[in-house]
């Protein structure tokens, strides 16, 4: 029996638009690969509202009311027993102020691919995975209560971001319980003649089987800056850092379906918040699981 991870952080946070939080490339964040012909789909809903927001200097402010919706896909497929091509796409992000009018559409999607290096007791695997630019990037939405006054929420950062993620996993059956760690490496490019920073995230998750009924898991996320943080419109994700935990429960209910419920939410004890809105985020998940 092969223990899968399947709750994984995956915080790409453009400023303060929260983006796919859950398992929309949870996958992509460990050391399996799918077999091959072997696949999987999720549909994900992920819901935050807050008004505490954290300067690029880590000061919090607060501000109106933001609030997000983003739902979304996320796909896996077995080219073979250790390639697997990925998709992960937030096909409606939707989210506004109070203050402001309300702003929709699609999100940048990222398709990569995972080769699994290692495969056994600890399986290493390294992922691929460009992001696409083809979300609108600038989207003004009107204030309300100040007919002159504007803000920019894009439903995208602009600008092709490179991921490569490296990681680690271990299944400790016959017990039912897994963990994994890795790394994410994030080259960022350019939007409108502005050259972003680099991004770097590490990960550590587990998870055990409960009663033989569900899987609980946790798992906890840093990501940090390389460079001096450049000045730019918040929703570009330039200087955004954060500590990030979460608690999770896969409900599986059938053979290939399965029911995903998470909670996330970030603090400050490992990298402190810069550049984000700060509260706790509710995800829902359907998962559905094709196995030969």
């Amino acid at each position: 029996m092969k223990f899968r991870s399947v709750f994984v952080l995956h915080l790409i946070i453009p400023g303060a638009l929260f983006y796919a939080l859950l398992a929309d490339n949870a996958y992509a964040q460990s050391g399996w690969t799918q077999q091959k012909g072997d696949y999987l789909v999720k549909g994900f809903v992920n819901y935050t509202q807050s008004d505490r927001y954290f300067n690029l200097s880590g000061e919090e402010l607060q501000t109106s009311k933001y609030v997000q919706l983003v739902a979304g896909i996320y796909a896996e497929y077995g080219i073979t027993d250790r390639l697997t091509v990925l998709m992960n796409w937030p096909t409606l992000k939707h989210h506004y102020f109070e203050t402001t009018e309300k702003i929709s559409g699609v999100g940048d999607m990222a398709l990569g691919v995972k080769y699994g290096i290692l495969q056994g007791n600890f399986p290493l695997a390294i992922t691929f995975m460009p992001e696409f630019p083809i979300a609108k990037p600038n989207n003004f939405a009107q204030n309300k209560q100040i007919s002159f006054e504007r803000i920019n929420l894009p439903t995208g950062d602009g600008e092709w971001n490179f991921l490569t993620n490296l990681a680690l996993s271990r299944s400790f059956h016959p017990f039912p319980a897994y963990a994994s760690l890795g790394t994410t490496f994030n080259y960022r490019t350019a939007f409108e003649g502005l050259e972003f920073n680099h991004q770097l995230s590490t990960y550590l998750e587990g998870g055990v089987k409960i009663v033989d009924i569900f899987w609980v898991n946790v798992a906890l996320k840093t990501q940090s800056t390389l460079g001096e943080s450049v000045v730019t419109d918040f929703v570009r994700g330039e200087g955004t850092e954060y500590t990030a935990y979460k608690l999770g429960v896969l409900f599986p209910f059938s053979e290939k379906w399965s029911l995903d419920v998470a909670y996330f939410n970030f603090a400050d004890f490992i990298i402190e918040r810069k550049n984000l809105y700060s509260s706790g985020v509710i995800s829902l998940g359907i998962l559905y699981e094709r196995k030969k």
